[in-house]
This record gives structure tokens, sequence and C-alpha cells, in this order.
């Protein structure tokens, strides 16, 4: 059967967000088959009725779900709702010349842009600031 839908992190599309087959403990079934979302977290992959499938992304808490539990014909839509591991809100302080920015931001947001360098985008924003002076 074909498992379709979107993946989300929160209530925002999780792009290259993982689904793979696994058992009821979510160990990966061999050989290995998954998918990754594309850029909008939309996913399809092909499934067993008897089949765990296992969800997760970048900063994403894993879930297994049963694929019996939430599809019973051969062409199946279900989204899926990971939840972040950073639920607390912390205070981000960034150093320039003669000025001092504080951002605050939500860890949980932060989680989305896993491979992204936190420092790498602020000293980014700090720099252009510079050049439109």
């Amino acid at each position: 059967m074909i498992l379709q839908g979107k993946i989300y992190a929160w209530d925002e599309p999780l792009p290259l967000g993982k689904i793979v087959i696994t058992d009821s403990k979510g160990v990966y079934k061999q050989p290995t088959k998954g998918v990754t979302a594309d850029a909008d977290g939309n996913y399809r992959i092909d499934v067993e009725s008897t089949d765990y499938i296992k969800a997760f992304g970048g900063g994403m808490v894993d879930q297994i779900i049963k694929i019996s539990d939430v599809c019973s014909r051969n062409t199946c839509n279900f989204d899926i709702k990971l939840k972040g591991k950073y639920k607390q809100e912390e205070a981000v302080y960034v150093y320039a010349p003669k000025k001092k920015l504080k951002l605050k931001l939500k860890t949980e947001k932060l989680a989305l842009y896993g491979g992204i360098s936190l420092l790498a985008l602020v000293l980014g924003i700090i720099i252009f600031k510079n050049i439109k002076k």
C-alpha cells in the first residue's frame, strides 16, 4: 500500500524529514527502506499493513507509527506531526563593535535549522547591516 502525506515540525512543514520502515521497537528492517520528504514536507512510501514507520528530523523527537493504526486502504493519506526536543526559551547575546544586540530566540525553532550554525547566521546579519550603512 502507498502511505503519503506531510511531515510537520510543530505546525510547520519539515523539509527533508525522514521516514524509515521499522519493526515495533524502531529497529530498521533489512534491507533498510525509507524516504526523505521534499522541501515542502511531502512524503510517499510503499508499506505493508504489518509495518511500522519511524519518522524523524533534526532536533525533533522520533515517532514510531503502526501502519495498521492509520491505514486501511491501498492508498492512505497521513500527516505526521513531530515535537521538538527543546522547549525552553533562551536569550542569545551577540556582541558587535560599539553595539550590543539581544536576540530572543526559542530553541525549539532553532532545532529546525540543525545543520545551520547560529553564529554564522547572526554574523551574516551583522555584516549585512554594516554593509548597508
